[in-house]
């Protein structure tokens, strides 16, 4: 079995506290409050055995209409219900609003106890019970079993216990998710200990060391200790009610409402999208915009409603794809339930499951949420990448992103052919978004080449932050070598070019590089400077070519010396160093018959090859072997 939680709901002073102690021996009223008024303020909480192999937690919730909101929080996270109805009284109005809190929330294993069956005649009693089925039907507990119980002389205990743990063995729990959520309903301090926090755990496990965050704000804490029904365990697991005293963390810092939880796999925001069902009757209509109260987990928050289809105006029992606003942050998944009720009067009056966090859908977009809407897992990550990425993207960020495990996002999407791999990234992209990109960069290289015929190609960081902005530089380089490798286009070094494309010199460009060629090579080693070469015909894009084409050399300064008179200087150095070892600038300078500019530009090129090291006032050759001489002389940009 796994770990449960089973939770009360009924009317005020119909004997859901009497019940509980008469259950598990434990009085959950807690307050002085409580105990002074006698009834019940907040969540109280027990253990109960229900035989000898089930042993699950519960959370006993008031009844008072004033305590809906405690109510709320301590329903969201249980397994099954005990629904409590005093047999001398009925069903009553808090009957009907619990029951109605327990159907949004999708609890379905419960049993119903009639308390109080000592102080009615066995033929009253079949009439509440007949009341009691006529009001379950249609909803989520319909056709519950209602076991006659009493908490003063011990009658129906047994059976009432026997039943339900028979429901539980047969419906067993929710399903848990597999990363690690405490929703806190309860913060408090111990002396020596410091700050404990109790709630039914969501999802995951916490242990002794394990580091959390605080959702919202977000800062992290460690794990001291964990206990379960007030003992210390190695670990608590999805389904118990846990206490977790935790270190760096102050208990005027946390409220009911926030979230212990591993921060990478959920989302605090104010955006949720969501299915939104109203109940029916004589209830609340909603217009767009209407502030409510929404609760997820143990969280009450005030939001807006947007209705995402139809009318702006939602009547009783519609149900509608919705967007609501929060007016604080909040914490919420993929598949969470959740309640509203009106922001005044306080009535419930809705609900439905949450769909999307963090994004702000808008009405153009219905058609991509009404897809999600049914979707499993391993259909809304191929859908996720399919519709919604147009990047691509690691198996961690889907996961996180969709509230998936990743182990089991990296198995879909390595088992189906229609996703590509970016081997260097470890990421992965659809077909459909991938051709997309493949046209965009094909698109701009085109544009490119015919705008600047005599360029080699586009810089990689000019389409890099021209196309692709949000990636960062390897993930970007990773994607280009996906699209190399499927011959859709070239890289040379830091350029890149469509396949098909070759720079080429005709008519008048060819005029120029002739003419620059014989001014540069009659320069020797003072060549013109580059506004006299920029002053031909495509002066710019034919000398870039020439550079491209290793003819030019560009040194430092953006000083352009023809290749073959580099070369020469080099093999002057090199003599020179092999005699004397060491050589100054003004050494240099007087060997090629140059400036000191020039001797400059073209020592520096040589440092920057290491070929030179200086030293002082000094270049002497560097500790390096002697690269080839195509790679000495190629200027690098």
């Amino acid at each position: 079995m796994p770990e449960l939680t089973v939770g009360t709901a009924g009317h005020i002073d119909h004997g859901k506290t009497a019940l509980i102690r008469a259950l598990t021996g434990k009085d959950t009223d807690r307050l002085p409050e409580e105990k002074a008024r006698g009834i019940s303020i907040d969540l109280g909480f027990a253990e109960m055995r229900l035989d000898e192999d089930l042993v699950v937690g519960v959370v006993d919730v008031p009844g008072h209409e004033r305590f809906i909101r405690n109510m709320l929080a301590g329903v969201s996270g249980i397994d099954a219900v005990i629904l409590v109805i005093a047999a001398d009284e009925g069903v009553m109005p808090q009957t009907r609003e619990h029951l109605d809190i327990i159907d949004l929330l999708g609890i379905d294993t419960g049993v119903v106890a009639l308390t109080k069956i000592d102080l009615v005649e066995a033929e009253w009693a079949e009439l509440v019970e007949e009341e009691v089925a006529e009001v379950l039907r249609g909803t989520s507990l319909e056709g519950a079993p209602v076991v006659r119980v009493s908490s003063m002389t011990g009658e129906g205990l047994d059976e009432l216990r026997r039943i339900l743990a028979a429901a539980l063995r047969n419906r067993g729990g929710r399903a848990r998710s597999p990363f690690t959520r405490l929703p806190v309903d309860r913060a408090f301090s111990v002396p020596g200990r410091g700050t404990v926090l109790t709630g039914t755990l969501f999802g995951g496990r916490i242990a002794a060391g394990d580091k959390l965050a605080l959702l919202p704000p977000g800062h992290e804490v460690r794990v001291r200790e964990v206990q379960v029904h007030g003992r210390p365990v190695e670990a608590a697991v999805a389904g118990q009610r846990t206490a977790v005293n935790v270190a760096d963390l102050e208990v005027r810092e946390v409220e009911r409402g926030r979230v212990l939880a591993v921060p990478e796999f959920f989302v605090v925001t104010t955006h949720l999208a969501a299915t939104l069902r109203l109940l029916s009757g004589p209830r609340v209509e909603l217009r767009a915009g209407d502030r409510v109260r929404i609760h997820v987990g143990t969280s009450e928050t005030i939001a807006r409603v947007i209705p995402l289809e139809g009318p702006e105006r939602m009547k009783p029992g519609e149900e509608r794809l919705v967007r609501f606003r929060s007016e604080r942050p909040l914490v919420a998944a993929r598949g969470d339930l959740y309640v509203i009720r009106s922001y005044s009067p306080m009535i419930t009056i809705g609900g439905g499951r949450v769909l999307d966090v963090g994004k702000r859908y808008r009405r153009r977009e219905l058609d991509l949420l009404r897809a999600r809407r049914d979707l499993g897992e391993r259909e809304l990550v191929l859908f996720h990448l399919a519709r919604e990425r147009e990047l691509p993207a690691t198996a961690e960020q889907v996961g996180r992103r969709l509230h998936v495990l990743p182990s089991l996002v990296r198995e879909v999407l390595d088992e189906t052919p229609e996703v590509v791999r970016v081997p260097g990234w470890d990421a992965y992209i659809h077909q459909d978004p991938y051709s997309r990109l493949v046209q965009r960069v094909r698109e701009f290289l085109e544009n490119w080449h015919e705008r600047r015929p005599l360029a080699r190609g586009a810089p990689r960081e000019e389409v890099h932050q021209r196309l692709m902005p949000d990636l960062d530089g390897r993930e970007f380089k990773s994607l280009m070598e996906v699209m190399e490798a499927s011959g859709l286009l070239k890289s040379d070094g830091e350029i890149l070019r469509l396949p098909e494309f070759t720079a080429r010199l005709e008519g008048p460009a060819r005029e120029t590089a002739d003419r620059i060629l014989e001014a540069l090579a009659e320069s020797g080693f003072s060549p013109p400077p580059p506004e006299e070469l920029f002053g031909f015909p495509q002066g710019r894009a034919v000398l870039a070519y020439l550079v491209d084409t290793g003819e030019v050399t560009r040194l430092p300064g953006d000083i352009f010396m023809l290749t073959e008179r580099v070369r020469e200087a080099l093999d002057a150095l090199e003599r020179f160093l092999d005699e004397h070892g060491e050589v100054e600038l003004g050494q240099f300078r007087d060997l090629l018959g140059t400036s000191r500019k020039f001797a400059m530009a073209l020592l520096e090129h040589f440092d920057q090859r290491k070929v030179t090291t200086r030293v002082g006032d000094k270049r002497v050759r560097a500790g390096r072997r002697r690269q080839p001489a195509e790679e000495l002389l190629r200027y690098e940009e």
